[in-house]
């Protein structure tokens, strides 16, 4: 199992097969995200179409047409700029971004989508050279798991629970997707290490149940077993076993992870508890983080990061200055509103 804590906003704070935060109903309601499906696209399919912040669609007030983001990084005495635009409907879909990257020379990337990005079928790419579009476009083509093909056929199978979806590019994964909205993702590992089967179980919002990995040896022993625990519709346990033991030895044979949040649903708390790392978040009344403290083993003070915020009349943020170690980020956002 792997935590990334290395994003300082817990809206990009993940544990392998699941953004904890992504799956509390403060989220999962959020009308941006509902529009867009980004909760398929972030957990179901683990899969992120290029260019697109899906941390953006949080927190999003009254009726947004678009958003100009600039953005500026500072590390060590180097310096990258970049710029987006995002362009939304009536609807608060998606429907297309425009990637500009500004170093030693400047480039222009336009990323449109066919439709949505809630039904995507296909993406277009435009890219240019000093603001300079060129003639040659790109599209890529997506099936019904966002994978990129040719077309937009897949292997499709009738069930009696429900339908059944074979990845193009990968004949060992299957989706499930039962009568009753719930889904079930089955991986096939066919290698000289290991011959197993693992099934994750997911409700009809995409939340992850469970997940079990079982040898596909005659024995067909249980190697491991995950469980999500939520509390009021959020995730507060993570909890891994490994029956047959770890691979290596000098990993535990179980494992534990608590989430906690405050009374509006923002993550406050984090805790590994084998490795006794804990991250800590505070926020301000527009509810976004403005301080983060990690906290290690056997260390007094911790590290941290801060975070300063300008809003607009609506409560959008239009600036926001983030600050840890020798890194500053410094972004700007315009917006535009039907």
């Amino acid at each position: 199992m792997t935590i990334n804590t290395s994003s300082q906003n817990p809206k990009e704070f993940y544990v392998s097969l699941v953004y904890p935060l992504y799956y509390v109903d403060e989220y999962l309601k959020n009308e941006y995200v509902l529009a867009n499906d980004v909760a398929k696209h972030v957990h179901l399919f683990d899969h992120k179409i290029k260019y697109v912040d899906y941390s953006i669609f949080d927190n999003l007030r009254k009726n947004v047409k678009s958003i100009k983001i600039d953005t500026k990084d500072e590390y060590s005495g180097y310096t990258q700029k970049s710029f987006d635009i995002y362009q939304f409907n009536k609807a608060n879909e998606l429907t297309s971004i425009e990637h500009y990257i500004k170093n030693d020379t400047k480039y222009r990337g336009i990323t449109k989508f066919e439709d949505n990005l809630k039904s995507l079928k296909s993406i277009h790419f435009f890219a240019s050279n000093n603001e300079i579009i060129t003639k040659s476009a790109r599209s890529e083509y997506l099936n019904n798991l966002l994978e990129y093909t040719e077309n937009s056929d897949e292997s499709l199978i009738l069930t009696d629970g429900g339908v059944k979806l074979i990845s193009r590019y990968d004949n060992n994964l299957h989706y499930i997707f039962m009568k009753n909205g719930t889904v079930r993702k089955i991986y096939y590992q066919n290698s000289k290490e290991e011959q197993s089967k693992t099934i994750v179980k997911y409700d009809i919002n995409f939340k992850i149940i469970s997940s079990k990995t079982f040898s596909q040896r005659k024995d067909k022993k249980l190697l491991s077993e995950c469980e999500f625990i939520y509390d009021k519709n959020r995730l507060s346990k993570v909890i891994f076993n490994y029956p047959e033991g770890r691979v290596h030895s000098c990993l535990m044979d179980y494992e534990e992870h608590n989430f906690k949040y405050n009374e509006k649903g923002l993550l406050i708390e984090y805790e590994d508890v084998f490795s006794e790392r804990k991250q800590i978040w505070v926020y301000d009344s527009a509810n976004n983080p403005v301080r983060t403290y990690v906290f290690y083993e056997n260390k007094t003070i911790p590290e941290g990061a801060v975070t300063f915020y300008e809003y607009d009349e609506f409560d959008n943020w239009i600036q926001r200055e983030l600050k840890f170690n020798l890194n500053t980020i410094l972004t700007k956002r315009d917006f535009e509103y039907y």
